[in-house]
């Protein structure tokens, strides 16, 4: 890659990452131009849940301290039900033995503007909407609006899950209604509140502290398509939406709605139709383009999977990159190291998506009992297994990759069942 051009889309994310790791690894020996449909750097957006394999790559970032500083370090998670009851309590330190990192909640927006500081906002090029691209041999020419175009060696398409390139590259990829909708905001709150989780039948609220003394909220419910748009058009019939037989969620809803009235706290406020994929591009790469995050793999978001999945698309395209001169074989590695790993979360998400959305009340029932009853963390084996094979320290394959994580949970819920019971204990509190 030495004295090659590369354009990154995108000003996300996926771009910054992407774009940070290129300077780490190759300084100035590389050209790197990132290009923005907006016309700036917009301040929006909820929080995020940073998991150990995103935080990984974050806090490995020359802007690491700052980051990590964007932490409430919320330790236990306390799961419930709509009736107020408590399903499980979960101590995030466990997910940290994974790789000895942390899991995280922080404000989007606030990652965003350190991300853009410490890339350069003059390293920029705003308001450019791709409009086309064009391959050469061993070259790509993106098409802009205005009537303008651009040349690389690489193309790294980091523009989120309206890309442009990615709908003219696969077409039959296209994106489709998962039959709910979300709300997302940012709030303030004298009373802490007593949930984190609350699940009810085709229904979820998480709430998280965050930085600042704010709380963050994301929530969701079934709904027909269209019916935002047409009967839920104010923010106060948005959340109403969302009412109904939790206390706690309604009192959380009335502290979203009183922070609304405070400007800073609501262009963080959302509520929208949700979509993704049903069929998955074949690659991650075509010809001297890659993709990285939602421009290429459009999941929900209840799981929170999405910015740690487009971080380590970063980290792994520029290690491949890295570790092979050539191009075309560096993104043929990316690709299939990428489609494995990123399998299980997709599965995931995919059953998070059905269970809002189609469960009856038996499977509800089913599912609560499930939470409540089994062992220490035994819930969460599908949830472990797939962060171990998302790893990208060693591109082993992943049948040994998730033939080890077994091992490891097995190892793990031993050790935890028979040491301190932390969780009997939080119980007995509440």
């Amino acid at each position: 890659m030495q004295n090659r051009k590369v354009i990154i889309i995108g000003a996300g994310i996926g771009g910054f990452v992407t774009a940070l790791e290129l300077r780490k690894k190759y300084g100035d020996a590389i050209r790197i131009k990132m290009y923005e449909q907006r016309k700036g750097i917009e301040h929006i957006g909820g929080a995020l849940g940073i998991w150990p394999n995103g935080s990984k790559v974050l806090l490995n970032l020359p802007c690491a301290k700052q980051i990590e500083k964007l932490d409430a370090k919320h330790r236990y998670e306390i799961w419930g039900n709509m009736k107020g009851e408590v399903l499980r309590v979960v101590d995030r330190k466990e997910f940290e033995k994974m790789n000895g990192y942390p899991s995280m909640i922080i404000c989007r927006s606030e990652l965003l503007k350190i991300l853009m500081e410490t890339w350069g906002e003059h390293n920029i090029v705003f308001n450019k909407k791709v409009t086309g691209l064009q391959h050469h041999e061993k070259k790509t020419e993106i098409f802009f609006e205005d009537g303008s175009s651009d040349i690389a060696d690489l193309v790294i398409d980091a523009s989120g899950i309206y890309s442009k390139i990615r709908q003219a590259i696969f077409p039959d990829c296209e994106l489709s209604y998962t039959g709910y909708i979300s709300l997302v905001g940012i709030f303030r709150t004298p009373d802490t509140p007593h949930k984190n989780v609350i699940y009810g039948q085709n229904q979820l609220f998480l709430i998280f502290p965050i930085s600042g003394e704010r709380y963050m909220i994301y929530a969701t419910r079934r709904i027909e398509q269209g019916y935002l748009k047409q009967y839920l058009q104010t923010r106060d019939e948005q959340i109403n939406a969302f009412r109904g037989t939790s206390n706690e969620a309604n009192e959380v809803l009335d502290a979203l709605q009183e922070s609304l009235n405070d400007p800073e706290l609501a262009q963080h406020y959302h509520c929208a139709e949700v979509n993704d994929m049903r069929v998955m591009p074949p690659s991650y790469h075509h010809k001297r383009v890659a993709f990285v995050g939602d421009a290429i793999r459009a999941i929900g978001p209840t799981l929170g999977f999405n910015a740690n999945l487009t971080a380590e698309d970063a980290k792994v395209l520029v290690d491949c990159l890295y570790s092979e001169d050539d191009i075309d074989k560096a993104l043929r590695q990316y690709s299939s190291y990428r489609i494995n790993a990123t399998k299980p979360f997709i599965t995931l998400e995919e059953n998070r998506r059905n269970f809002i959305v189609y469960a009856k009340p038996k499977d509800y029932l089913e599912f609560e009992d499930k939470v409540k009853n089994s062992l220490p963390y035994e819930f969460l084996q599908p949830f472990f297994a797939a962060m171990r094979t998302a790893s990208y320290f060693q591109p082993v394959s992943l049948a040994a990759k998730i033939k080890k994580v077994s091992e490891i949970c097995a190892s793990g819920n031993e050790a935890y069942v028979n040491s301190e019971p932390q969780q009997d204990f939080i119980m007995s509190k509440l």
